[in-house]
């Protein structure tokens, strides 16, 4: 074989499997953008299905224990579905796309959150809550150890504990105005944090056992 075909034969087939590389990774990371709007999409039916719950249960009289348990399984839901966007967050290699994305989920969040507020004042009730608060872009060698070992912590929690609690997880340095009001409003500085029932923060790792033992007084007051 002539060598200068055998070049070109090898150089068309390198760029050739180049390309077609290319080609599947994009329509991949296409598809699975289309899966994470496709949950988005759903979570927003859920969110505006417990705003519009709550304003029926409000004006026409309905028990408060069909909002409780629809709250928990949205919650629940979004939570999972949260997990999953993480999931592709790391792996992802269009991230504007993915954080646009993520904005739009912690908004969703932080709207379930107002509405288990609102929730507790209307129907008396006294679930608990806790808000995960971390750092999304960038985090260093130091914050990233200790969000693993937050959000580990918080997955055992929810693992052993089920639907006892609702557990919110919010992107905390994104730029949303409504984010970082209520931020401010709890004196929040800096990531990872977790809130417990709108009232006990926890900022160091050494304090997370603190959690549990939160919840087991709660659980055997009611």
């Amino acid at each position: 074989m002539n060598p200068k075909n055998a070049f070109w034969q090898a150089l068309f087939s390198a760029v050739l499997i180049f390309g077609v590389g290319i080609v599947l990774g994009f329509n991949f990371e296409n598809s699975r953008n289309q899966e994470i709007e496709k949950n988005l999409l759903n979570s927003e039916i859920n969110v505006l299905d417990s705003q519009l719950m709550s304003k029926v249960n409000e004006n026409f009289n309905i028990g408060c224990d069909a909002s409780r348990e629809k709250l928990i399984k949205q919650a629940d839901s979004i939570y999972s579905e949260a997990k999953l966007l993480e999931k592709y967050a790391s792996s992802s290699q269009i991230t504007d796309t993915l954080e646009l994305v993520h904005k739009k989920y912690d908004l969703l969040r932080l709207n379930l959150w107002s509405e288990s507020i609102q929730l507790k004042k209307r129907c008396n009730f006294d679930f608990n809550t806790i808000v995960y608060i971390y750092q999304y872009a960038e985090p260093s060698i130091e914050t990233k150890s200790e969000q693993i070992t937050f959000a580990r912590v918080l997955e055992d929690l929810k693992i052993k504990y089920g639907n006892k609690f609702i557990l919110i997880p919010l992107a905390g340095d994104l730029k949303l105005d409504s984010i970082d009001l209520m931020k401010e409003a709890f004196g929040i500085e800096s990531q990872p944090v977790i809130i417990i029932n709108e009232k006990k923060v926890i900022e160091d790792v050494d304090s997370l056992k603190e959690i549990e033992n939160f919840l087991i007084l709660r659980n055997e007051s009611n």
